[in-house]
This record gives C-alpha cells, sequence and structure tokens, in this order.
C-alpha cells in the first residue's frame, strides 16, 4: 500500500463516516482549502498547515524567520483559493517557555498578520517533552466578498498555465543555506561562498515566502483553477490535472528562474527544482486563452511576475517539452513526506 501523504489523508480522514456532508459546509477535504457557507450566501474558505521543527524549518533558525514563514505558506492557501484574509488560529507545542523566543515569534507573526490584515483570534499553548520537536499549527481563515472559491477541480480543456514569479527558489534555498534536499542538488562552485546578496535573496526566499493573496483577488473571476506550489510544479499542477481529469503539456524552457538561482546551479539543475523541488509558495493557475490580455494587465498593475508555462490537454497525466518540442522522460521526484526510502 502506499503511504503517501495524500493516500493517507485519502484513506484514513477523507472518508464519508468523518468527512461527512453537512448544513454549512461547501467544500470539505481535497482542495487547498474548506469552504464554509456563511450569512446572506456569503463563503469562508479555511485551511491549516503543521510546521515541525528539522522537518519545515531548521529548529535553530531565528524565531522571528520561522514565524513569517509558518505564517507565509498558509496564506499562500487563502491565496490559491482567491480568499481575502480574514484572520488566524495558533497552535505551538514547545518544550518550555522561552520569553526570549517568544518576543521574536510574536514580531515575526506580527510583522506578516499586519502586511496581510489578518489578525490572530486565538489558539493553543501545550508543553511537549525536551526530545519532541517544536510544532506549529496555524488555521488561516479568508472571504469570499466579489469572487468564487477557485478550486482545483475548475481547469478546462485549451486554458493556459500561468505561474507566478520564480520557481526552483524554495527548493535551492535548502542549498544556500546549507539544508538537505531531497533533489541532492550541487552548486555550480561548492569551494567558493556565496555573496551576501545571494545569502539574503535565498534567506528570504525560505523564511518570507510572498503570499500572492492582491494578485489572487484580482485575478480570482478569470481562474478556472489555481493552487499554491508548495511541493514542486509537476506535483502540484498533477493535484489541479486529478481533480479537473484532464492532462498538461508543459514547456520546460519557459520556465522562470531567477538570476541567483542560475548563478547557483546549472540550468538542469534549476529546471529540477522548479518542477519537483518545493517550498517556492507561488501560485499556478488555469485560465481561458482570451483572457491572457487582461492577466497580463493586473500583473503588471500590481507588480507580480507571472509566465504562461503550458497549457491544459485532453491527457490523462503531465507531459514535459524541451525546446525542440520533445517529451522529456523525468522521473518524479515531488517532496512527499512519507515517501519511502529507496533501496
Amino acid at each position: 500500500m502506499s503511504r503517501s501523504e495524500f493516500n493517507v489523508i485519502t484513506r484514513y480522514f477523507n472518508s464519508e463516516k468523518l468527512a461527512f456532508a453537512a448544513d454549512g459546509i461547501a467544500l470539505g477535504i481535497g482542495d487547498d482549502g474548506a469552504v464554509l457557507s456563511g450569512t446572506g450566501g456569503s463563503l469562508l474558505s479555511m485551511s491549516m498547515d503543521l510546521l515541525v521543527g528539522d522537518v519545515h524549518f531548521p529548529k535553530d533558525a531565528p524565531a522571528n524567520a520561522i514565524a513569517t514563514r509558518a505564517l507565509g505558506v498558509n496564506l499562500s492557501d487563502l491565496a490559491a483559493m482567491a480568499a481575502k484574509p480574514l484572520c488566524f488560529t495558533l497552535g505551538l507545542a514547545m518544550p518550555r517557555v522561552d520569553e526570549a523566543w517568544l518576543e521574536l515569534f510574536s514580531e515575526g507573526l506580527a510583522e506578516v498578520a499586519q502586511q496581510f490584515k489578518c489578525p490572530l483570534v486565538g489558539g493553543d499553548l501545550t508543553r511537549c517533552s525536551t526530545t519532541a520537536p517544536l510544532t506549529i499549527a496555524i488555521q488561516v481563515h479568508g472571504l469570499h466578498d466579489s469572487n468564487k472559491p477557485v478550486l482545483r477541480s475548475g481547469a478546462e480543456l485549451g486554458d493556459d498555465v500561468y505561474v507566478t514569479g520564480f520557481l526552483g527558489d524554495g527548493a535551492l534555498a535548502l542549498l544556500s543555506l546549507g539544508l538537505h534536499s531531497h533533489l541532492n542538488l550541487t552548486r555550480l562552485n561548492s569551494s567558493g561562498g556565496l555573496s551576501q546578496a545571494t545569502e539574503t535573496y535565498f534567506s528570504n526566499a525560505f523564511y518570507r515566502p510572498e503570499p500572492r493573496i492582491e494578485l489572487a483577488l484580482e485575478l480570482g473571476n478569470l481562474m478556472h483553477s489555481a493552487i499554491d506550489i508548495s511541493d514542486g510544479l509537476v506535483g502540484d499542477l498533477g493535484h489541479i490535472l486529478k481533480a479537473s481529469n484532464l492532462g498538461a503539456v508543459i514547456e520546460s524552457e519557459r520556465l522562470p528562474y531567477s538570476s541567483h538561482a542560475l548563478g547557483l546551479v546549472s540550468r538542469d539543475s534549476c529546471r529540477s527544482a522548479a518542477l519537483f523541488g518545493g517550498d517556492d509558495y507561488e501560485l499556478c493557475f488555469t485560465a481561458s486563452p482570451d483572457r491572457e490580455d487582461e492577466i497580463l494587465a493586473v500583473a503588471s498593475k500590481i507588480g507580480v511576475k507571472i509566465t504562461k508555462v503550458g497549457r491544459i490537454a485532453a491527457g490523462p497525466g503531465l507531459q514535459v517539452l524541451d525546446g525542440a518540442g520533445q517529451s522529456i522522460e523525468i522521473p518524479n521526484q515531488a517532496f512527499d513526506h512519507f515517501r519511502e526510502p529507496s533501496a
């Protein structure tokens, strides 16, 4: 039996006995967030991510950096739903009360909360054993005022596939920070140190992901489907394709890389990081080709880079093409918490 993260969710939690239909629940398990029905026909999206020390962040990282990452990656789920942030709750399990650490942690949370006007409204704090890792659970809630929730299942045949920002920086940040990556990437120049500008860039890419809330709210009625890229483009676009029962073609030469990424690893490694690395927390979305001018105009107005990287096809599955239009055979290396180690 496969023990992948998503198979575990499907087998043990997304069942009729547990995730059953109920009044007020417009959408349950299976997307970037659940959708609840409010008064007057309004909708509320909600999502929760669990972050564990030395799994999702180095346990000795600065507390404010851990906080900005923790809240940022959760708000990215609201962006994928095109929901306006409303509030969040916090669960924190730590071995002891460290007031200096908590002061920095709360400052980091406040920085992101203020930026996205998303206040903390409650939560829980508990003590764990001294051998247990620091664990952070954040649940975010967002409203749909002028647009409906954007779902993974909404892709349509012939849609263009877009991504925001640069891809691969999240995975390459691990390499820059001296942390482990499941891709086993290597630097172009392993003997020399990195410039301060490169170190700062990748530190921000990892600890300060930028939820694309503003863009998502502007484009909410133009996007047919969306997901945030947490596990790599192949894995996350794959969720859209599965939910929409369609396929896609991605042109690898169109994938957007930062200059810092191209200076750190080879172009082939940049491609691997973009396709399979994860931790980018950029948006991948689909939209009708006849809305391209509108989409580009909104992105330009807001100042967010977006790139058309492919199209939705009859399928099934995802095909990646090289610069000559030939299919690239690449084994799926998308990150999975429960992937069995190779023999």
